[in-house]
């Protein structure tokens, strides 16, 4: 800043000194002064923006050339890139095409659906075109000459209706695992009231049998004793009556 104002003093005493040295043009040699020390500065001020504005508009070309492909405009670098590879291969591929052949235009038609050569609306419109060509002015029969696939969801309506069908997917995998997990629940359940079932029936089978075990030994000596007791005494009474008999007869 202060090399610019000494500028313009220095430019200014110049041209005062110029002027004042003819005669008669004092007041002039003033006036043209600081017209001149004006237009200096206007100008200083001046051309800073427009060298940003130039700046500016290049860089908005450089930009707009990155991203214009084929006629088309994309939101980035990275798409606009791979547009312009299937441009290059759009021009090699429609370079080596024999119109006078459509059957083979037909199968090199295929072999790019197939693979999927072309992803963005560069290489697809290409597809089209090649489309176009052959059921119009080859005449092949449309039913032979597959549909473009895009394989984009273009729309936020076709994201819902995707992520609508796959919703169910995940609530039938879990009912299908709730299931499984009550299928097991139920089985074990069974087995458990089935093994208690069958305990009960072994104590019952034990208490009610006459053989001796763990569970009715105790009743079973008890009435093992009690017939023995009673046999004892039967015989006891059997000897006493003959003992008497014998004694009578003596």
């Amino acid at each position: 800043m202060e090399v610019q104002e000494k500028t313009e003093q220095e430019a200014l005493g110049t041209t005062e000194q110029t002027v004042q040295a003819a005669p008669g043009n004092e007041g002039q040699a003033s006036q043209t002064a600081q017209g001149a020390a004006s237009g200096d500065t206007a100008r200083g001020d001046a051309a800073p923006r427009g060298a940003g504005q130039q700046t500016y508009d290049k860089a908005e070309k450089i930009k707009d050339d990155l991203l214009n492909v084929g006629g088309f405009r994309f939101s980035t670098t990275a798409d606009a890139k791979t547009a312009e590879e299937e441009y290059k291969k759009m021009k090699y591929i429609q370079n080596r095409m024999n119109p006078d052949n459509p059957e083979e235009i037909l199968a090199i038609y295929d072999k790019m659906i197939e693979n999927g050569l072309f992803v963005t609306p560069v290489g697809i419109d290409f597809l089209m075109r090649t489309r176009e060509f052959l059921i119009d002015r080859a005449g092949i029969d449309p039913d032979r000459v597959r549909p473009i696939e895009t394989g984009t969801l273009f729309t936020q309506r076709a994201i819902n209706e995707v992520r609508a069908a796959e919703r169910p997917r995940v609530t039938t995998n879990l009912s299908e695992e709730i299931k499984e997990i009550r299928h097991k629940y139920v089985i074990a359940t069974a087995c458990a009231v089935i093994s208690a079932i069958l305990v009960i029936a072994m104590f019952i089978i034990a208490m009610t049998s006459d053989t001796p075990n763990m569970i009715n030994y105790k009743n079973v000596l008890e009435n093992q004793y009690a017939d023995w007791e009673e046999s004892l005494e039967v015989r006891e009474q059997e000897l006493r009556e003959k003992e008497e008999a014998l004694n009578g007869q003596n």
